[in-house]
């Protein structure tokens, strides 16, 4: 994985949460079909077509290829974690 700024890493992240925050239930694995259709779900006429998006979010550190396996992804451990504690703050405090 190349060197990422944190600005570009959060400016993703904050175009797509709605996407992660979905994405989060599959931090074990998800298929490249499924993950394509989440990103489809959450597309619209302004956001990237999904295999962009499906790009940046390898080359950004979010997924990555699951290893073993053919077109499957698994959330990376950093990012699992960072969401696991963002979500459960998040419950604590709604």
């Amino acid at each position: 994985m190349a060197v990422v700024s944190p600005q570009t890493f959060f400016r993703f992240a904050a175009d797509h949460y709605k996407l992660l925050v979905d994405l989060y239930p599959y931090r074990d694995g998800i298929t490249e079909a499924e993950l394509l259709r989440l990103i489809e779900r959450h597309g619209s006429e302004e956001l990237p077509a999904p295999f962009y998006v499906l790009k940046r979010l390898c080359e950004l550190g979010f997924i990555d290829v699951a290893p073993l396996a053919t077109a499957q992804y698994e959330m990376t451990r950093p990012f699992a974690e960072l969401m696991s504690s963002l979500l459960r703050e998040y419950r604590l405090t709604s």
